[in-house]
């Protein structure tokens, strides 16, 4: 098991970070995790495309998390698939393909995919999913993992496993024990990780009173970087990855998740890791 950290930012812009995204590679099957703004992009300088990927977890529905969604479809198609695309994640995800394949109906018809393409190469099948869902293909094992990401009622972390390795995402969410339970033990967690700005956006822009309101409900669905490392002390992986970063002070981060935590990567965009020599080097 391989897993390519593809996006390791926020919704707030930033050059040398894309948006949420992770590719995982298990055998011949690639596996993108959620596709932020640049995963595409960031997708091919990993040295992979689109046509490669037959599935794509999403974590949940916030833009952040699925903007580059309509660029995958359409990239993938041009590059003549031979196979269907699954997307699973949440209620809501259905709709979500729905609405993206209309607002692409034009460029659609234009390309003259139905033609190009088989109905099967075509296809975009939608898995909805709860907590708990689980699926098994060849030489692995995918779980979804219900997270605190109030108000989002649907938010999941997944993980993943293969004969010798064990991967846990934890998508966005709030320091969440069950999160750290489900994920006991794995050789590698990917964890978001938020560090609070030193100079608030809202405080400039919003009156005074609803700043503090919006901040309060911010920070309240997000780990603050005081706290990944005590949920990954919870955990106990071979190695915490810290992403949905954003333009952070990383030595800042790193020195808040050591005091809780040692073993840990400030996470980068095309960062990669062999999961299962993680557990023999750990």
């Amino acid at each position: 098991m391989k897993l390519t950290l593809l996006g390791t930012g926020t919704p707030w812009p930033d050059p040398a970070r894309a948006g949420p995204s992770q590719l995982i590679q298990v055998g011949d099957d690639r596996l993108l995790v959620d596709c932020g703004s640049g995963a595409v992009r960031r997708l091919v300088e990993a040295g992979h495309e689109p046509r490669d990927v037959g599935k794509v977890f999403v974590t949940h529905m916030h833009s952040d998390h699925t903007i580059d969604l309509g660029h995958f479809i359409i990239t993938r198609w041009i590059q003549f698939p031979t196979s269907s695309l699954t997307l699973i994640g949440p209620v809501g995800l259905r709709e979500y393909r729905d609405n993206l394949l209309r607002l692409l109906d034009w460029d659609i018809r234009v390309r003259d995919f139905q033609a190009r393409l088989s109905d099967e190469s075509r296809r975009i099948e939608v898995i909805e999913i709860d907590d708990g869902w689980a699926m098994e293909s060849d030489g692995w094992r995918a779980r979804a993992i219900q997270v605190d990401h109030y108000p989002i009622e649907h938010a999941f972390g997944f993980r993943f496993d293969s004969d010798d390795a064990s991967l846990v995402i934890s998508g966005d969410t709030a320091p969440y024990e069950p999160l750290a339970k489900a994920a006991a033990g794995v050789d590698l967690l990917v964890h978001e990780t938020w560090l609070k700005p030193t100079d608030e956006p809202a405080r400039l822009h919003m009156p005074p009173a609803e700043a503090e309101e919006f901040i309060r409900r911010r920070n309240r669905y997000h780990t603050d970087s005081h706290d990944v490392g005590k949920i990954a002390s919870l955990a106990d992986p071979k190695l915490l990855v810290l992403s949905h970063l954003g333009p952070i002070d990383s030595e800042l981060v790193a020195e808040h998740v050591a005091a809780d935590f040692q073993r840990f990567v400030v996470g980068a965009d095309l960062l990669s890791f062999d999961v299962a020599s993680v557990r023999h080097h750990s």
